[in-house]
């Protein structure tokens, strides 16, 4: 476990302002939101790398990620949002007391947002990419990210309006907004799960149609398996300038190529 040292200035900033117990309730129920996840991760046999704490939670990182089935990517992301709407039913009948009750909602409410990186954002972007493929899944989900952060900054707007300015709903938001506008992956592990599991799996003829893409030689193999839809069969037609076919590939023959430098 990693302890990021914004955090300690968060903690002695509560202890200063009398909110160390405010913070301590809020970072318990934030780490059975990640445990819950932690919990979901090992039922469907990913390990754990590390957790980092920071000023706004903690940070699961898992050591494989690569989940070949989109049941078990939605299980393993909304496991943290289920536990929060469990553990704020407890609270209510139990009686917590109306902190508990209402961090744990909130929590929820947030997480289940569909804005990358949240829990939301994240199934939303797998189911995306399983239906529209990843180039087009993870173009329609910065934009579904976009809508839902406006939506997020008229609350902000609202809430100044009546002159209740909120430091950390306006940190969130600019966290949010700094993910979806700078964050790049080194590897598109939605891609990269579909390449493996064609070759391991080996799709063979089960489909029963198959979809037709063109492409100009000039045009990698990458950006081609970009418009592969998981599960499909697919075959290339690579054109030259003049539109004449010069090869036709299988999406089967494009993934070896690809494997082969991996």
């Amino acid at each position: 476990m990693y302890i990021h040292w914004l955090f300690v200035l968060l903690a002695v900033f509560c202890y200063i302002n009398r909110q160390l117990e405010n913070l301590v309730l809020s970072y318990i129920i934030i780490t059975i939101h990640e445990l819950s996840h932690l919990v979901a991760a090992k039922c469907i046999g990913l390990s754990c790398s590390h957790i980092t704490v920071y000023p706004f939670g903690l940070n699961l990182k898992l050591k494989n990620t690569i989940i070949y089935s989109l049941s078990d990517e939605i299980i393993l992301y909304l496991s943290g949002p289920f536990s929060n709407i469990l553990m704020a039913l407890l609270g209510a009948i139990v009686g917590f007391g109306n902190d508990f009750y209402y961090k744990n909602l909130a929590l929820f409410f947030i997480n289940i947002l569909p804005i990358v990186p949240l829990d939301g954002g994240m199934v939303m972007k797998k189911i995306l990419n399983y239906k529209l493929g990843y180039e087009n899944g993870n173009r329609a989900m910065k934009v579904i990210s976009f809508l839902f952060l406006g939506i997020v900054l008229s609350f902000f707007a609202f809430l100044l309006y009546f002159n209740r300015f909120n430091p950390s709903l306006c940190l969130f938001v600019v966290f949010l907004l700094g993910n979806i506008l700078f964050s790049k992956e080194k590897y598109d592990t939605n891609l990269l799960k579909e390449l493996l599991y064609a070759r391991e799996k080996r799709e063979g003829n089960k489909a029963k149609y198959a979809k037709v893409l063109g492409a100009n030689t000039n045009t990698s193999k990458i950006e081609i398996a970009k418009k592969f839809r998981p599960r499909e069969k697919c075959f290339v037609f690579i054109t030259d300038t003049d539109n004449h076919i010069n090869d036709i590939l299988s999406k089967e023959e494009i993934i070896e190529k690809l494997l082969e430098n991996i």
